[in-house]
């Protein structure tokens, strides 16, 4: 079975009582059973981290271990400005990123796992 748990950060602008979003982070866990629980993979965007490939929306696999599941491997890299001009920009850049983990990356582990 796989859970996910989803956090959003908003930090307040100096202004007043505006928010602004700092980080997304869906992390996908595979749970084996009560006491076995591993990482799975991830869908992160650091807005405002310096390297360009964290405020993009970017995928971590972290099943495939070290040392490629810290690599950030960002979907929106080439239209980064307009995917996050607008929360609704960038929540549909996440459903994106969704659509990729289980598509992809979910559905190929578990035909992985089906056929060993």
């Amino acid at each position: 079975m796989i859970n996910a748990a989803y956090h959003e950060e908003w930090v307040p602008k100096l202004e007043g009582r505006k928010y602004v979003l700092e980080r997304v982070y869906m992390n996908a866990y595979l749970v084996q059973d009560i006491s076995t629980v591993r990482e799975f993979a991830a869908l992160h965007c650091d807005l405002n981290d310096s390297e360009v490939y964290k405020v993009s929306p970017h995928l971590h696999v972290w099943i495939v271990g070290e040392p490629l599941r810290h690599a950030h491997l960002p979907l929106n890299i080439g239209h980064l400005k307009q995917v996050t001009s607008s929360v609704a920009k960038l929540t549909s850049a996440f459903k994106g990123g969704l659509k990729i983990i289980r598509h992809e990356i979910v559905r190929r582990y578990c035909e992985y796992l089906a056929s060993a």
